[in-house]
């Protein structure tokens, strides 16, 4: 207990910090009074910001969490509110170490201002309007996102996403993803913060499939895989067949990706250069392929695989197998040009359709 009020009064001495920064950018607002822990009627406010404006004052009500993300500002937002239908001349405004383009979207719907501890804002009321973004956040959540984009998490994500509209029971999911239920368990907290599902008795539906897709893209990185570059004199499509042929007779474990997926299932994409996942690489595979290693100008990428995930949910087209539209999707998104481009027909295409 105590060393939750010990964090309480940092947050507080950060905000009033963080508020007293962002007003002193407007020449004529003079802060008259700053009270913490206000009681305000039978409510506590957490910071309240006497001020004046030329003759006119005005008081800022303030609820700081630690948590930025959606479901805590909506909460606050509500708490907010209450405060705003009961004083008269209020404005009122959220904060916390970190806020998300959404959470501050949340915030103007309801006419609440959002600061976060980085000074980026969006405060409107009288005759003030400040917005601020691009201040560089060292508040930003990364052990959060770590968690949520880690290998093991990502397989949660894989599956959810590849079946949007199923309702999910924590053991089944953790069955299906071949995880913990207790990594289950935490994944789905950090979903529900960001609104991205929904749940309901006992089961959790993915809610926002395109913002948890954008997310996973920016936390991503096609690098994390082992990349083995080869030339080939065979056009992309022969060498597949080849690679699908052996790989059956051998048993091992392969599917195709990136350019080499998104043509399958999109027409519209152009390519001459195969990625191909396989589980491992023998010299017999390379010999039989009769494709070369090089350093450069590459057209054969065989990838090992971060993570046994990328086999979930592997698809046939042709006889050939391929990844989920998903993984083909953030294989793609990180190569400039083409590769974006082709990402995003899938994108509308393939994937969205499903939503």
């Amino acid at each position: 207990m105590k060393n939750m009020f010990k964090h309480k009064e940092r947050l507080l001495v950060k905000a009033e910090e963080v508020v007293r920064n962002t007003l002193a950018s407007v020449p004529f607002i003079n802060i008259t009074s700053i009270v913490k822990m206000a009681m305000l009627g039978n409510q506590t406010a957490d910071l309240v910001i006497g001020v004046q404006i030329k003759n006119h004052k005005k008081d800022l009500i303030i609820e700081i969490n630690n948590n930025g993300e959606p479901r805590f500002a909506r909460q606050a937002v509500n708490h907010l509110m209450r405060f705003r239908n009961d004083i008269a001349d209020c404005y009122c405004i959220f904060m916390a170490p970190y806020i998300s383009d959404e959470t501050a979207e949340i915030c103007l719907q309801d006419g609440i201002g959002s600061i976060d501890f980085a000074g980026n804002c969006r405060i409107a009321f009288d005759h003030v309007f400040l917005e601020k973004k691009g201040n560089p956040n060292p508040y930003t959540q990364k052990r959060v996102l770590h968690t949520l984009f880690s290998p093991a998490a990502s397989r949660i994500l894989r599956v959810m996403i590849t079946q949007p509209k199923k309702k999910w029971k924590i053991k089944e999911m953790a069955s299906e993803a071949k995880v913990s239920v207790g990594l289950v368990a935490n994944v789905r907290k950090l979903l529900l913060d960001r609104e991205w599902i929904r749940a309901e008795w006992g089961h959790f539906t993915l809610e926002k499939p395109d913002l948890l897709l954008t997310e996973w893209a920016n936390n991503y990185s096609f690098r994390k895989n082992q990349i083995f570059t080869y030339y080939t004199l065979e056009n992309p499509p022969e060498l597949e067949s080849l690679i699908a042929k052996i790989c059956q007779q051998k048993s091992i474990r392969y599917a195709l990706t990136g350019f080499s997926a998104a043509v399958r299932l999109a027409p519209a994409v152009r390519y001459n250069r195969s990625m191909i996942y396989v589980e491992a690489i023998t010299e017999e595979l390379i010999h039989e392929l009769s494709i070369k290693p090089v350093s450069s100008g590459a057209n054969v990428l065989l990838l090992v695989p971060f993570d046994e995930g990328v086999f979930h949910h592997v698809m046939k087209v042709d006889k050939i197998s391929l990844v989920t539209p998903v993984q083909a999707y953030l294989d793609l998104i990180g190569f400039r040009g083409r590769g974006e481009e082709s990402a995003q027909v899938l994108l509308e295409q393939v994937i969205k359709p499903k939503w």
